[in-house]
């Protein structure tokens, strides 16, 4: 299957902190899909599916697996974000945490994931946007239900803007000294105006209401823009066998909505009459 390398990475960093460790003897082969590229002392199932909305999907079947874990990737990141709402894609992805349809309390799924032996996390690069977790086998079903809604019908409720803003600018200046940022932001001053030439992560100053531009109303159109189960993928790994994996596959995330859009690229190119002109000292 192609493009399910983010989903072969995802899941393999997911394996090193749910499956225990496993003995050095030779394993028996086990037969996997010619997609999937395994180790010969890999003895965990795999398979490889598009459900019928087109989101693509990995599993991972570990008998020896501590922890059950998903992550989805949606094919959408910063450098999709509008030029009036520098870090959308960031901002985004804080506010989907914040309750949907059927789990609407906002810290409903923090609690959840803190109660049942869980962690959770995400992040935003240039052009993806990811969603993980790992929580206790006996838990993973709910779990799969609270994370699935995400993409189904988050609330992004309006009230919570400012906290999110503030969520935002508060991870930016916690790292805005790190050497990494500062040549990242050297290197913005070489692209003239290609869009990666913009305040990526977002702070109080990119993010907020403007004029013809207003902070929610943007949100809202991003996710609907963007969010749509044919440029996302996922990654599941647990103690289940396959055959039960992929009924919940099926079952949570088989009814995102599928919108068909062209995967968002960017094709820009460097116009280098515009890149640099300026004198660093």
């Amino acid at each position: 299957m192609k493009k399910l390398l983010i989903a072969g990475v995802v899941s393999a960093a997911l394996l090193g902190g749910c499956a225990t460790e496993k003995a050095q003897a030779p394993a028996s082969p086990v037969a996997t899909p010619e997609s999937v590229m395994v180790s010969p002392n890999d003895d965990r199932q795999y398979d490889t599916f598009t459900l019928p909305n087109q989101l693509e999907v990995m599993l991972v079947s570990d008998p020896a697996a501590e922890k059950s874990a998903a992550s989805l990737s949606v094919s959408v990141g910063l450098l999709h974000d509008p030029m009036s709402q520098q870090g959308m894609a960031h901002y985004l992805e804080h506010m989907l945490f914040l309750g949907t349809e059927r789990y609407p309390d906002t810290k409903g799924y923090t609690e959840f994931m803190t109660a049942n032996g869980g962690q959770h996390n995400a992040y935003t690069w240039l052009d993806i946007t990811n969603y993980m977790f790992k929580i206790n086998n006996d838990a993973y079903g709910e779990a799969l239900d609270r994370f699935s809604d995400f993409f189904k019908a988050p609330k992004l409720y309006p009230e919570y803007t400012d906290k999110e803003k503030n969520a935002v600018n508060a991870e930016w200046s916690m790292r805005r000294e790190m050497d990494y940022f500062g040549q990242f932001k050297l290197a913005r001053s070489l692209m003239g105006d290609h869009p990666a030439n913009r305040f990526l992560i977002g702070n109080l100053e990119t993010l907020g209401d403007k004029e013809g531009s207003k902070l929610h109303t943007e949100t809202v159109n991003f996710y609907e823009r963007y969010y749509s189960a044919n440029i996302m993928k996922l990654a599941m790994i647990s103690n289940r066998p396959l055959d039960e994996m992929k009924a919940l596959a099926e079952e949570y995330f088989g009814n995102i909505e599928n919108k068909n859009i062209d995967n968002p690229t960017v094709d820009d190119k460097l116009d280098f009459a515009k890149v640099g002109g300026k004198r660093i000292h």
